[in-house]
Formats: C-alpha cells, sequence, structure tokens
C-alpha cells in the first residue's frame, strides 16, 4: 500500500523514501526490495535497536529534520504532509550525522565500567561492523551484559541474534542456535509485548503459533524477478523448514503414527566414524507441559 502511495511522490521529487526493516537477515530484504522494485533504500535493524515494539511504523520528516507526523495513514499522507508548508530551520549539515562507533574505544570503556549498558554498546558495534572476526566479540559481550543485568531485555534479544548470525556462519559452535531461542524467549518474558522479539522465536516456531507464512513470497520473488530478465539476489541462508511452513490452527494430527524401523533388513550404512552428528534445536525453548507448541530442527553438521 505504502509503495502506490509513495513511488509517484518519490518519481516527482516531492519525497524521500527510508524503509528500516527488523529482519535477522539482511539479504532477504534486498531479495523483497528487488522483487518489488523499491526505488529507495532500505536498511535492516537487525537488533531492532530502534527498539520498535511493532511495525510498521510511518514516520514523517520534514526537509529540516523535524518529525511532523508519527503514524500517518497512507490516506492523509498526501494532505497531511506533502502538501503542508513548513517553515524551514537552518540546520548544520553535520549536526545531526552520526559518528562511526570506535570498537576499540568501547571495548575499553566496557572493561573499565564493567556495566550492561556498556557492554551492550560494544557488542552492538562489533556486531553491526559486519567483520567475522568480530562475531564472537559480540556474543561475549552480550552475554557480560546479561550477567550483569539479566533484566536488560534488549541486550537477552541482542544475545539470541549475535548466536543465530554464528550459527549460520563459519564459526558456528554447537548449540548456537538453541542457545538463540533461548534468549528470545528470555527476551520476550521480560516482555510479553514486544512483537519483535516475539515474531523471532515464530520465525522457527511451531506452526499453531505462526501468524503467516514468514517467507511464502521468495519462490515467487524469485520467478518473476527472472521473467523480468534479471538474476535474483542470492541468499546467503536459504529459509528453511518453519520458515516456511504455513499457520496452523488446529493441534490434532490425526491419529498417531506407530513408530517403525525405516531400515529392518540394515541394509543402510551406518556411520561408526562419527562424521556427522545431529544438533536439535528447539522453538519455543520452553514449552508447557503437555503442550504440543514447539518446533524441533534437526540439523546434521559435518
Amino acid at each position: 500500500m505504502w509503495q502506490k502511495v509513495a513511488q509517484p511522490l518519490v518519481d516527482a521529487g516531492k519525497v524521500v523514501v527510508l524503509g528500516v526493516v527488523q529482519e535477522q537477515h539482511p539479504d532477504r530484504a534486498r531479495l523483497y526490495r528487488q522483487w518489488r522494485q523499491f526505488k529507495w533504500p532500505i536498511l535492516v535493524d537487525s537488533l531492532n535497536r530502534l527498539d520498535l515494539k511493532a511495525v510498521p511504523i510511518p514516520v514523517a520528516i520534514d526537509e529540516s529534520g523535524i518529525v511532523r507526523h508519527k503514524r500517518i495513514s497512507t490516506r492523509r499522507f498526501v494532505d497531511d504532509f506533502i502538501n503542508q508548508k513548513y517553515p524551514k530551520t537552518r540546520v548544520s549539515s553535520g549536526h545531526n550525522r552520526a559518528k562511526k562507533p570506535n570498537i576499540a574505544r568501547l571495548g575499553s570503556k566496557a572493561k573499565k565500567a564493567d556495566s550492561a549498558r556498556a557492554w551492550r554498546d560494544y557488542g552492538d558495534a562489533c556486531f553491526l561492523s559486519g567483520k567475522a572476526d568480530l562475531l564472537d566479540a559480540a556474543v561475549d559481550a552480550y552475554e557480560h551484559a546479561v550477567k550483569l543485568d539479566s533484566e536488560d531485555g534488549p541486550a537477552q534479544f541482542r544475545l539470541g541474534v549475535a548466536l543465530r548470525r554464528r550459527y549460520e556462519s563459519p564459526q558456528r559452535r554447537p548449540g548456537d542456535a538453541q542457545a538463540a531461542v533461548r534468549q528470545w524467549g528470555i527476551a520476550l518474558g521480560l516482555n510479553p509485548n514486544q512483537y519483535i522479539w516475539r515474531r523471532r522465536i515464530q520465525q522457527y516456531g511451531p506452526r499453531l503459533d505462526k501468524p503467516y507464512n514468514f517467507y511464502f513470497w521468495v519462490k515467487q520473488a524469485r520467478e518473476e524477478i527472472r521473467a523480468r530478465g534479471q538474476e535474483p539476489i542470492v541468499l546467503r541462508v536459504e529459509p528453511m523448514g518453519s520458515e516456511l511452513a504455513p499457520p496452523q490452527r488446529d493441534a490434532s494430527n490425526g491419529e498417531p503414527v506407530a513408530a517403525r524401523d525405516p531400515d529392518p533388513d540394515g541394509k543402510i550404512q551406518r556411520d561408526e566414524s562419527s562424521l556427522v552428528s545431529i544438533e536439535p534445536t528447539v522453538a519455543p525453548a520452553r514449552v508447557q507441559p503437555g503442550r504440543r507448541y514447539c518446533r524441533v530442527h534437526d540439523v546434521a553438521a559435518y
């Protein structure tokens, strides 16, 4: 809906649009942007540093950088913002420009102050650097933060984000995926109304607790992009399992199926040399007794 309203205004030079998404995987946002042919940049806030409780939140900012509307509707956008005249304010070109964090300085500050906030800030800088060799440092920093303040919901959530990213990287460690789900669960327990945190668990969680199929659009996007003669952006991590599963409203799956040996004659070669290990991940991490309310992922690690 917003694309239909904003795109003609962008083409006419009347407005500049900037999108921000709370997505674990930046390249999936890039693929969506390519598919929908957005002509504006989309930034990714995987850590939810904006501390959004829900989305979308359209914000209208005038030429002087003053916020004029929050949660403005598409129906009122043109009349209440575009067609309005606002007084111009002189603002220094560098006044509102964020500085790139000094990672080394933030690390020293965290060690000296030894506070949850200082360690969280250092973890943010390490994570946002995008450098693979700082991913472990980000995880360690967030772990320091939650040890100092277990009630720090943002730190708990961000630790989960960093663990999941490490799980999907060459630096993967056994248990990272389950640990990520556990941290997201702790964060949500501290603030059950946090929509962003809840959705991150549901992304990997059970169909009974899923509001919609999170990545149903990926296949269609690739087909339509190729039909336009373009090559779809390659995803670093393909959506799998629960990320593609549609919601399920009924917990009943019919009569239970009796367990049976899939290879009663022993014809399949057995792995006797520990070349393959299976790492299960359950989302959410904690389930009430007697409830069929989780998703189990089995990952083969070589």
